[in-house]
């Protein structure tokens, strides 16, 4: 995890707290994310799970009240004999089982679910060597830093930049954060050369709509790398190998959960956060469809952090009384 972002919005705060504590928790899958969910895959098979790629759900299927299983885009049916764990958004879960069995509360809420006012670009960068920026002249510890933010002088700016992505601009001041994973894991890169990334916040449909950033895609990708070489001093055609630019429109296209872009699958706003995720009513992991459960990040945080799927394993086990195989977290105190 690289980034966190709120909307701006009133009693937003509560999001500090919850940034400032995650910040120690920022990790490198070795050999790049796709290890990560490689990973994933073989714990799942080898206990004797399945793990099926290229699968398009197009509905949950639900008898008598209770989740039966999953129809792929192909027609096939894949059955359930005991439940279904949906890592999909909330409001793809909701229309896939069946709007009708969810409360009319439930359907309002994420119907109207807000995907947030901003999204991510980012340009990919191949270099002979990493970005060196122009306060490691007074700040060497820069030149080691795993997570390096920069783009904005001031609040007004910040103010402006997302302002702007909700008007669907391209914001004037590009501000976001980046790293060159292969100066910490070298697997990232052949050997001696490196990649590093900038990702500044910026609107998922501008003015001609998401298709703009298609259509305008080398224009962007030239501002985005101006505005980064305005930190980093060394990124010139002698060190730049080759680039690529990752538009919010991409987002979608290589994930359905990040509707709009949205990177957070759903905006951080007080009505979209704690037992307001996604609805008080599913914030317990747990649908008004027996055997339905939510497991995905728009139950819990957004992003790859783990705990939408710790908390909906245990949710389960205590449904269906299975005896635990890994070591629970103690509640906190307060929790009663």
């Amino acid at each position: 995890m690289h980034v966190t972002t709120g909307e701006n919005a009133p009693n937003n705060g509560m999001m500090m707290p919850v940034i400032m504590s995650a910040l120690s928790d920022n990790a490198l899958p070795v050999g790049g994310s796709a290890s990560f969910t490689n990973a994933l895959t073989r714990v799942i098979e080898d206990a004797g799970g399945q793990v099926v790629r290229g699968a398009d759900v197009r509905e949950i299927t639900v008898a008598g009240g209770r989740a039966t299983g999953v129809r792929l885009a192909d027609s096939s049916h894949i059955d359930a004999k005991v439940f279904v764990a949906s890592g999909v958004d909330a409001p793809a879960t909701m229309r896939m089982a069946g709007e009708d069995l969810f409360p009319a509360s439930v359907r309002d809420k994420l119907n109207g679910w807000h995907w947030g006012n901003h999204s991510l670009v980012t340009l990919h960068l191949a270099l002979n060597a990493p970005p060196v920026y122009s306060s490691q002249e007074f700040d060497p510890d820069m030149g080691r830093a795993f997570n390096v933010i920069f783009g904005f002088d001031d609040t007004e700016q910040v103010l402006r930049c997302f302002d702007q992505c909700r008007r669907g601009e391209f914001p004037d001041h590009l501000m976001g954060n980046g790293a060159c994973n292969s100066q910490f894991d070298p697997t990232y890169a052949p050997a001696g050369k490196h990649v590093a990334f900038w990702w500044p916040f910026a609107p998922y449909g501008l003015a001609d709509g998401p298709e703009g950033w298609e259509r305008r895609r080398k224009e962007y990708a030239g501002r985005v790398l101006d505005a980064w070489r305005g930190f980093a001093v060394n990124l010139d055609e002698r060190n730049i190998l080759g680039s690529y630019l990752y538009t919010p429109r991409d987002i979608p296209l290589h994930n359905a959960n990040m509707v709009n872009g949205a990177v957070r699958m759903g905006a951080y706003i007080p009505a979209q956060l704690g037992i307001n995720r996604p609805h008080p009513l599913l914030a317990d992991y747990r649908t008004p469809i027996e055997g339905l459960y939510l497991c995905g990040s728009s139950n819990h945080g957004g992003g790859a952090n783990g705990a939408p799927g710790y908390n909906a394993a245990n949710a389960i086990a205590d449904d269906l009384k299975l005896d635990r195989f890994w070591t629970p977290i103690s509640k906190p105190e307060w929790h009663g």
